[in-house]
Formats: structure tokens, sequence, C-alpha cells
């Protein structure tokens, strides 16, 4: 198994996001446009179905053989009850769920490869690994919001700390 690489869906946002690298990854593995959108659609779907508020859900993704062919291979974890998605189980070619015992709902899914000769090289993987953990505009954006909400927080308590101090000295 080839690891590519972890997504984090948390909120509509991440998961526009999570949607364009899994489409760009299964174009890059030469799934034709039909069926790169019909992963992307079904990964949206489990990650809709998968959220439990703050939780989201994390998205595993390698390449994988079985029978000798390699594959796409995807592995959910979440805390939402994804129990039904018959479109899923039909459209892979191994499909999956159970529970952990952490009692998170474990999705495993695997396509076959278009290509069954396709090797993918050194390289190609190190790329696929880099678009795969390189956070979008809007996650970035995001974590900016946070930090400056965080300072100005940070700030705010500076500030009545500098007041209290103020006063404590000028009743001296």
């Amino acid at each position: 198994m080839i690891e590519l690489g972890n997504l984090s869906v948390k909120n509509a946002n991440t998961r526009v996001e999570t949607l364009k690298k899994i489409r760009r990854l299964a174009e890059d593995l030469g799934y034709d446009p039909i069926h790169a959108t019909r992963i992307e659609a079904i990964v949206s779907e489990i990650s809709r179905l998968g959220s439990d508020g703050e939780e989201g859900i994390n998205i595993s993704v390698a390449l994988d053989s079985r029978g000798g062919r390699r594959g796409l291979s995807m592995t959910f974890l979440s805390r939402g009850g994804v129990t039904r998605l018959p479109v899923a189980k039909t459209f892979f070619d191994a499909f999956d769920i159970d529970r952990t015992e952490e009692k998170t709902f474990r999705i495993k899914t695997f396509r076959y490869l278009p290509d069954s000769t396709f090797r993918p090289s050194g390289a190609f993987i190190e790329i696929q690994r880099q678009r795969l953990a390189r956070p979008s505009r809007i996650e970035l954006l995001n974590d900016l919001k946070e930090r400056n909400e965080e300072l100005k927080a940070r700030a705010a308590e500076l500030r009545e700390a500098k007041q209290v101090a103020e006063d404590a000295n000028e009743t001296l």
C-alpha cells in the first residue's frame, strides 16, 4: 500500500476543497471524467452523512493492490452514522462499513484503476502527496481568522490585566 495522504472534512468549505483534491487525484490516476465525478460525488455523500457536528470526517487516501491490480483505496473515519450508501456499494469494487472500538464508523472503499498496467513513479507519488497535503486558500484564510480571533482575545486579556495593575498602582 502506498499512502498518499489524509484529509479532514470539518465543514462545507473544507468538504468542497477535499472534493477538488479527490477529483484531481482520480483524473491523474486515469479515471475518465464520468468516473472521476462519481468518485467525487460519493466522497461528498459520505462526508456529508458522516459529519457529526464539530468532529467532521477523516479520509485516508492510498494506492493499494487486490488480486495483483492496483486501485484507489480510501478509508473514512466518522462519528456520524453512515450505514446506507447503495450507490457507493455498487460503484466500488470493494466496500465495507464497520465500527471501531472507539465507536467510530470506518468505511473502506477500493476501486480498481482503469489502466491495469499503471505503475506510479516516485515523482508521481510525491506530487500527489504534496497536492493532498497542501492547504487551500480557504483553509489558510480560516486558520488566519482563527489565529486573529485568538490574538484579539489575548490582547483584550492583556489590556484588562494592565488596567488592573494601573488601578492597583494608583491606590498605593
